[in-house]
């Protein structure tokens, strides 16, 4: 009898779990079969945790200044598959990157200023050619980014007047007098300039000038300040800027023909080859040495540097390489690079006349510094520069190149 009830027991527990598991097998099946007619049928589950992400795009040129979301439609991430790996796709050169999207700008209709739509935005001129070239580039990045209205003031216009084919219009105002900052309310009387640059407590974070530029500020007359070079803006708009950096007929003959002696000398000197193919070199010696590295903390492009480009080039380009060398410190230059016969040096006066020669050669060597970076940005060939590490953010640095796709910009080490 015991025995019977034993075997009883047993078969009972046996009947249990099996209905227990089939039920839960059930019930399983029966959600899964729920959740593929929801997708079926266009409809989205409810995410679980670890299906949500934050998607922020962020610039490496300097801490960003937070911005609300857009109401535009939610980035979905797709997970990869096991078969297919996903591959990244750099963004093209269509459009500048920018701390602010452009699809974010404001329009005010029917609202002007000095015969202009507003936002306006100026720039205070500020420094020697190469940062006065930045600033202008800035603006008219910022213009072409966020269709705003910018004007350089009649002092930037008279500066860069060996570029005749700038397109961006100057104010309106007579010239202002020596060392004066640029427009201010005394030029126009009924017109409050207010003053916007970098922001966040870094050198290189102009998150409140593109602020401006999309309108977000207001409809207001603004002038930027701090001396702007907006790298980001430059690469993606590198062809237009070229035109609107063409020097006038004059230099451009002049350049030629101090070329046309470089080969002419060449030839008397019996050098082998037709037309040689030209590097420019520059470097800045005077202003940069004790600044950049006091306040950036970092070491500075030696000679070294110097023989190593040249020797790049050379083993590239083979025995047809002619260097044309010049610098803010032309003694320096001369003592340092005056032993290879295959280094001609520019004219040294005026600065414009020798950035007219550097852009004319088909590759560029440079250092540190605006005025060799435009040379380099005109060219249009291969630039090599030096890696200096800082252990702070500096302009003419790797990572700033990088991070404005200017993809014809070569590291070598400083």
């Amino acid at each position: 009898m015991a025995r019977n009830l034993l075997a009883v027991k047993a078969f009972l527990c046996v009947l249990v779990l099996t209905s227990g598991g089939y039920l839960y097998l059930n019930d399983m099946l029966g959600s899964r079969a729920a959740r593929l007619f929801q997708l079926a049928e266009g409809l989205t589950p409810p995410p679980r945790l670890g299906e949500m992400y934050d998607v922020v795009e962020m610039s490496d040129l300097a801490p960003v200044t937070s911005v609300p979301p857009t109401n535009a439609t939610p980035v979905t991430l797709i997970p990869p598959t096991n078969t297919t790996p996903v591959t990244l796709i750099p963004p093209t050169n269509t459009a500048p990157i920018t701390l602010i999207p452009p699809s974010r700008r404001v329009r005010y209709a029917n609202l002007s200023g000095l015969g202009f739509p507003l936002p306006v935005l100026t720039c205070q001129p500020k420094g020697r050619l190469g940062n006065l070239m930045g600033q202008y580039a800035t603006l008219w990045g910022l213009r072409r980014s966020y269709h705003v209205t910018a004007l350089v003031s009649p002092k930037m216009k008279t500066s860069l007047r060996m570029f005749p084919s700038l397109s961006l219009p100057a104010l309106g105002a007579p010239a202002a007098p020596p060392g004066a900052p640029g427009p201010s309310p005394r030029q126009h009387p009924r017109v409050e300039w207010r003053k916007v640059g970098r922001s966040g407590g870094s050198y290189y974070n102009f998150s409140l000038v593109e602020t401006a530029a999309a309108g977000l500020l207001g409809p207001h007359h603004f002038q930027i300040q701090n001396s702007p070079f907006e790298m980001q803006l430059f690469g993606r708009f590198k062809d237009d800027l070229r035109r609107e950096f063409t020097f006038s007929e004059g230099l451009r003959d002049q350049a030629q023909r101090f070329l046309s002696q470089v080969k002419q000398g060449q030839r008397a000197r019996g050098v082998p080859g037709a037309e040689p193919m030209w590097v420019g070199l520059h470097v800045r010696r005077t202003d940069y040495s004790a600044h950049v590295k006091k306040l950036f903390r970092g070491g500075l492009p030696g000679v070294g540097f110097l023989e190593r480009a040249m020797a790049h080039f050379r083993e590239k380009l083979g025995g047809g390489v002619a260097f044309v060398a010049a610098s803010d410190d032309p003694r320096f230059i001369k003592a340092t690079l005056s032993r290879h016969a295959d280094v001609y040096f520019a004219p040294g006066k005026p600065p414009e006349l020798d950035m007219a020669v550097l852009a004319s050669c088909n590759h560029s060597i440079i250092t540190l510094g605006s005025f060799g970076f435009w040379t380099g940005f005109l060219t249009g060939g291969e630039v090599v520069y030096p890696d200096v590490r800082f252990r702070r953010s500096y302009r003419f640095a790797r990572k700033m190149y990088e991070a404005a796709h200017l993809d014809n910009f070569t590291p070598l080490p400083a």
